[in-house]
């Protein structure tokens, strides 16, 4: 059975500050002290300190005492998903490559949120069976940026060479014939309207992508940032239509370090977790009155189009696949577009919580952006949790981080291509 969290947590003030302490100890790195934080009388049998407990022997080499530590902790409390990601790699480290196998299936069925569990499980056991190709494929929609350069077409050239024999771009009028110089192999269709004006940035409207894709007449449009990289198949893009037949499939980017040459590249790179640069969604949900007022490039419309297809009778999937690849850069973040958005968002799908929660009082004054930060994690977990959408073209392995268990919130260390530890 999956534990009852809210029976896992601390339930003193003294528990929370030693959890909280050796949390903070953890990320630092210092495992040893956080470990002797967690030994303390006010937080050593408390679960969640036994599990993060746990996560620290294992970095410490003991992988015996990690593995029964966890078991204990179940015995009393239940399958969890992060016990069983911590007995999973506590058996790797002992081994036991078969027992490492059950235990992230079974964290994955305790907890299908944690992208670790999903590819681990399929590292071990192997993909299951492809997707039969749909007779169709599906066509990719985007916006390509007014600067774009080498990272759009490394990106464009990756959509072809996935099966996307159309690629439209949604743009303002003006952006149009630079770009059709520079990219001619892509379609363009004007915009009608953009954020700028609320903005300060010509970005392109949610609903109005979805129907320049399903003008194209494909049975699914998969929506994509202009500067993904698809590690996939040459069928990908009709196998996605499959997926994505009567509602969505949603995926995360892994991040990983731009070529700077002489630098050496990472040993590995991170799931964004709590964003989708990838949503393909079928036509038949592509006009939602939900999805207005949200816009491809600022923050929401990756929560807001899941959301809006599963309120319209569609079944959500994930592909937790590492397929797509986002050399990283600096975030082009605002403040304001993040608490403007995300309470529009909120009153959207949830008007009591936006009123409550959002509006003015003490609550606003302690600082909506905690609030919205909340929520969008919290439906970042419930899109994850989605039935796999069977896109396994790439497949890798996530170590053991013992810094994912006291982050929040937590971003998934990835080693693409690679097999698991012997």
């Amino acid at each position: 059975m999956s534990a009852d969290w809210v029976r896992l947590a601390p339930d003193t003030p003294a528990a929370h500050a030693a959890l909280k302490a050796a949390r903070e100890l953890t990320r630092a790195g210092e495992y040893a002290l956080a470990l002797d934080v967690l030994a303390g009388p006010a937080v050593r049998e408390t679960p969640l300190g036994r599990l993060l407990g746990a996560d620290l022997l294992l970095a410490l080499g003991r992988a015996e005492a990690a593995l029964a530590a966890t078991e204990a902790v179940a015995r009393e409390h239940g399958d969890t998903g992060q016990g069983l990601l911590c007995a999973g790699q506590a058996r790797l480290a002992l081994g036991d490559r078969t027992g490492a196998a059950e235990a992230f299936a079974r964290a994955g069925a305790a907890d299908p949120g944690r992208i670790a569990a999903r590819v681990n499980a399929v590292a071990l056991a192997g993909p299951p069976a492809p997707l039969a190709p749909s007779s169709r494929r599906a066509v990719a929609v985007t916006s390509l940026p007014p600067t774009a350069g080498r990272r759009c077409r490394l990106a464009l050239a990756s959509w072809r060479a996935a099966g996307f024999s159309t690629i439209v771009s949604v743009n303002a009028a003006e952006e149009i014939a630079t770009l059709a110089e520079r990219f001619p192999d892509v379609a363009y269709v004007a915009g009608r309207e953009t954020a700028l004006a609320d903005y300060e940035r010509a970005c392109p409207a949610v609903g109005e992508l979805l129907a320049a894709g399903a003008a194209v007449g494909a049975p699914a449009v998969a929506v994509l940032n202009a500067d993904i990289v698809l590690a996939a198949g040459a069928d990908f893009a009709v196998r996605l239509a499959t997926a994505a037949r009567g509602g969505l499939v949603a995926a995360c980017r892994v991040d990983v370090e731009p070529d700077a040459p002489g630098e050496p590249r990472p040993a590995f790179s991170y799931y964004y977790d709590v964003g989708f640069d990838l949503c393909a969604v079928d036509t038949a949900y592509a006009q939602r009155p939900e999805l207005e007022g949200f816009w491809l490039g600022l923050p929401w419309w990756d929560y807001a189009l899941p959301l809006a297809v599963a309120r319209a009778g569609g079944t959500p999937r994930f592909c937790a696949a590492p397929v797509l690849v986002h050399a990283a850069h600096g975030a082009a973040w605002s403040h304001r577009a993040f608490l403007a958005l995300g309470r529009r968002f909120a009153d959207r799908f949830w008007p009591g919580l936006a009123e409550e929660l959002l509006g003015g009082g003490l609550v606003a004054d302690a600082g909506p952006e905690a609030c919205l930060a909340a929520l969008g994690g919290r439906v970042a977990g419930l899109i994850r949790r989605a039935p796999d959408a069977g896109l396994w073209d790439r497949v890798g392995f996530c170590p053991h981080d013992p810094a994912y268990a006291a982050s929040a919130p937590a971003l998934t260390q990835i080693i693409p291509d690679a097999n698991p530890p012997r």
